[in-house]
């Protein structure tokens, strides 16, 4: 399983994570960046994007990945792992909590035009 993954882009800043098949057909990636934490002031890992390819669903490859970025973020002394879900985004919020991740914030949001007393 390890030949599957590679760490395509591993700057101070940016950490890029891809898995594919051994035949080098993607499969999935996960991006995440550093911040400073606008609350607890410490290093941030910012998960900014996170793909599955549809056929490669439920095999765990995006958990594996994910497995591998929150481990380097502990080895590497990040303070916390955020990921910001919206839209389409929203779809994986119980993959996410399933693997630690809990809720923080929620962002509500209304469309004054269309809204009625």
């Amino acid at each position: 399983m390890k030949s599957l993954f590679r760490q395509a882009l591993d700057k101070k800043d940016s950490h890029l994570l891809v898995a594919e098949t051994p035949d080098k057909d993607f499969a999935c990636f996960i991006w995440a960046i550093e911040a400073i934490d606008p609350l607890g002031g410490g290093r941030l890992l910012k998960i900014v994007q996170y793909a599955v390819v549809n056929h490669y669903r439920t095999l765990g490859l995006g958990a594996i990945l994910l497995k591998h970025l929150i481990a380097k973020a502990r080895d590497t002394g990040y303070y916390k792992a955020r990921s910001e879900l919206s839209g389409t985004g929203l779809q994986i919020g119980n993959f996410v909590r399933d693997r630690g991740f809990s809720l923080v914030s929620r962002v509500l949001e209304l469309d004054p035009p269309c809204w009625k007393e």
